[in-house]
């Protein structure tokens, strides 16, 4: 800018007071320009304002790390994790109790399978916020904790909250994903091909997208989902004639008893370990005879494991063991619905009927 390069000038040629006032003028118009802050803290130094020189360097430092962060952000996002990785160090060098800089290179380091760093930064994360259960997930799903029994809910509806709006492009252009018409076909082999129309809950239903696949088939389209800013993409699809903020299990708990003929699950129970109680709740909500149609990813180790990429994965005998005399299984299958870092993600797709 003019200003700046004014300003250069007088300090070169000795005229103090003249560039320091040019200086605050400048910053005054761009409070964000660092070099300016540099040189105005020299001079202030030089003058005596130590204290004044001091607050400018501590703004300036701030200032820089979180242009780090922004840049780390950037590329994380891209999916550029290695490269994001000196940018979010960079920003922690300058600002050591940046959380969300330590949490965010945690994250990158979790993506490039370097699980000793990450865990290192979510632990020291809990050291500046000890009460984060979103925290203490991350680190089970790592290795570093025992497990729950299910992903916290401040966890599941912050992660997609953030991702809601670009939700939709970056599942079916990045990961490739199928969901909804690998479960449509499933459904339709046991629902018939005629003009029958079911009442139907799309548990975790996101931003509609099994909703618009299995909408020609509903009587009622109910939608539940734990996070606000899904539900509001979902909304814009005019699709659901009833759409809920809410947890499945306490949702399908509290709903009348056979109030559903249909329930879908599409890719949202791996964010549950221990499905028994959703199993239980489904019974209640699902009238006999109806179908519950869901995905799991497919576990190796017997019962339900939490995974790196903080979803769980369940063994085919786990869901097995969990639905005799309250489910006939008609159909599972292995399918691959999305692909994760390139490689396909193998679940197992359910076609459950009460009894």
């Amino acid at each position: 800018m003019r200003l700046y390069h004014l300003a250069g000038q007088q300090q070169k040629a000795g005229r103090v007071a003249q560039a320091i006032s040019l200086y605050r003028e400048l910053l005054r118009m761009a409070p964000r320009h660092l070099a300016a802050m540099a040189a105005l803290a020299i001079l202030l130094e030089g003058q005596g304002s130590k204290e004044e020189a001091r607050v400018l360097g501590r703004r300036r430092t701030g200032l820089e790390a979180q242009n780090a962060y922004a840049i780390g952000k950037a590329l994380a996002r891209e999916g550029q994790h290695a490269r994001a990785v000196p940018f979010f160090e960079r920003a922690i060098g300058l600002k050591p109790d940046y959380l969300k800089a330590t949490w965010r290179l945690g994250e990158a380091f979790s993506h490039l399978k370097r699980t000793p760093e990450a865990l290192r930064c979510y632990r020291r994360c809990l050291e500046l916020s000890p009460d984060d259960v979103e925290l203490h997930f991350m680190i089970a799903a790592l290795g570093g904790e025992n497990a729950p029994a299910c992903a916290p809910e401040a966890y599941v509806r912050s992660y997609f909250d953030n991702y809601a709006e670009s939700f939709d492009e970056h599942l079916c252009e990045s990961l490739d994903y199928r969901g909804p018409e690998i479960l449509f076909a499933h459904a339709r082999r046991f629902l018939g091909q005629g003009r029958a129309r079911f009442d139907i809950l799309d548990i975790g239903c996101g931003t509609g997208l099994a909703g618009q696949k299995f909408h020609g088939l509903a009587r009622s389209l109910t939608g539940v989902d734990l996070s606000p800013g899904m539900i509001a993409q979902a909304k814009a699809r005019s699709l659901y004639d009833a759409l809920h903020i809410a947890e499945a299990v306490m949702f399908l708990a509290e709903a009348p008893a056979g109030r559903y003929d249909l329930l879908i699950a599409c890719d949202s129970l791996v964010y549950i370990g221990d499905l028994e109680p959703l199993i239980a709740a489904a019974v209640q909500a699902l009238r006999p005879g109806g179908f519950f149609v869901l995905s799991l990813e497919k576990g190796r180790a017997p019962g339900f494991v939490l995974q790196t990429s903080g979803r769980y994965a369940h063994h085919p005998d786990y869901l097995s063991g969990l639905v005799a005399d309250r489910f006939r299984i008609r159909a599972a299958d292995e399918a691959v619905l999305r692909r994760e870092f390139g490689a396909p993600v193998v679940e197992r797709v359910y076609v459950l009927e009460r009894l």
